[in-house]
């Protein structure tokens, strides 16, 4: 069926007086429109693209879209000349409803579209859930001979056309993270949540993800992964807006050692224990000490170990990080005397009858564990003592009975067998 061009241009020009009405929009809901994914509320572009087998010089068609769709803009190439009336070559009319038609007479000898051009441009609001359409209906194209071709809502044989449907992004007015900071440890992950708003610009817009040091953490897709310790900040940014997290990546203690896993120590004595921290760079080293038998051996927070009596006690360091353990054997000894000393001469006069003397004997060193002394008396019947056995450091009361003299030997008690005498003579 043949169709005459200043025919449907009158048409055209009689309906452009007639509105649109608008329908409401729902944010966030899927839409398609030709099977391109979007959302209700987003704005698409349709483009229709022609290439003619030969020069073109009139056109005329329509647009036809679903209810779901709001026209927003049409454009149209002026690709022609100007009319004998003075009017534009090109004519475009959006008054009924779910339809753009289109013509255009007189093409500019730089429009012949034997090659492939875009040549009319409409922009819709998705306003409905659901699958829209835009669909371009070709209906009449002539060429250079002056013949007219004519087929209804059909593209021409001959004639290639092809269609672009664009989805336009909806700017973000601002975008949150869920966390501005976090500590974490090497190894581990953890998902950081962006809010972009409005909601439409968060389904329309990918969130783009950056480190500011992908050595210390990395992100993908807001999934963070730490890697060494350190810090790093990390950007989620939509559009011209963007957030930040600042990362602080803390490195596990992975073990810990003791200059020494075994010492011997004599009672009173004391060393210290030196503990070691690995990795060399963990982010906590502090360790607590703890005893097994605070009898036998005490430790302090700096690791000093005070050895109390014979015996054994293990001494066990852990990290505050991790719990990480190592400990030590204490084993300790009985400290012998290695001499036994007294507070007056090796030889002591008593006048006479009833005369006295007291000697202070001391074992020595001073960290002996059995501190006992015995006291012997060689000549009961010129001296007497007070005490047959006495604690270093105290005294022996020595009084003369009868002239004569006596050895008053001291001796350790610890079986060291260190002594000394002193040889008490009575005059009269």
């Amino acid at each position: 069926m043949k169709k005459s061009v200043s025919l449907l241009l009158t048409v055209l020009m009689a309906m452009s007086i007639i509105t649109v009405a608008a329908t409401s929009v729902s944010a966030a809901e899927t839409a398609k429109v030709n099977n391109q994914n979007c959302y209700v509320g987003q704005k698409v572009v349709y483009t229709y693209f022609l290439q003619a087998p030969g020069k073109a010089e009139d056109f005329q068609g329509h647009l036809e879209y679903t209810d779901g769709l709001k026209l927003e803009k049409v454009e149209l190439s002026d690709v022609t000349g100007v009319m004998a009336d003075g009017q534009k070559g090109v004519m475009v009319n959006t008054a009924i409803s779910n339809n753009v038609y289109y013509s255009g007479v007189n093409i500019n000898e730089g429009y012949d579209y034997t090659t492939k051009s875009a040549f009319i441009t409409a922009e819709f609001s998705i306003e409905k859930s659901g699958d829209q359409t835009v669909a371009n209906k070709l209906e009449i194209l002539s060429g250079s001979n002056g013949t007219q071709y004519v087929e209804d809502y059909k593209a021409i044989e001959g004639v290639q056309s092809s269609e672009e449907t664009t989805v336009q992004a909806v700017d973000a007015e601002s975008v949150k993270l869920d966390v501005t900071a976090k500590t974490v440890y090497t190894g581990s992950k953890f998902t950081l949540k962006a809010t972009v708003t409005p909601e439409l610009a968060a389904a329309t817009n990918d969130v783009e993800w950056s480190s500011s040091n992908e050595t210390i953490a990395t992100v993908d897709n807001g999934v963070v992964t730490a890697k060494k310790a350190g810090s790093a900040v990390i950007t989620a940014k939509v559009g011209a807006v963007s957030a930040t997290c600042k990362v602080t990546v803390r490195q596990h203690v992975t073990s810990v050692k003791l200059n020494a896993t075994s010492k011997t120590l004599y009672n009173g004595k004391a060393t210290t224990l030196k503990a070691t921290v690995y990795p060399s760079n963990a982010s906590v080293k502090t360790v607590t000490w703890k005893t097994s038998n605070s009898k036998v051996a005490t430790v302090n927070a700096k690791g000093v170990v005070t050895a109390k009596k014979p015996g054994y006690a293990y001494i066990t360091v852990t990290t505050k990080d991790s719990n990480k353990t190592a400990r030590c054997k204490i084993t300790v000894k009985a400290q012998k005397a290695t001499k036994v000393t007294v507070n007056v001469k090796k030889s002591v006069s008593l006048q006479k009858k009833g005369k006295s003397v007291n000697i202070k004997a001391t074992v020595t060193p001073s960290n002996t564990y059995n501190k006992t002394i015995t006291v012997s008396n060689s000549n009961k019947k010129a001296v007497k003592i007070s005490a047959t056995k006495i604690t270093s450091g105290k005294t022996v009361k020595v009084t003369a009975l009868k002239k004569g003299s006596s050895n008053i030997k001291f001796t350790a008690a610890d079986g060291s067998r260190k002594s000394t005498t002193v040889k008490v003579t009575v005059k009269k």
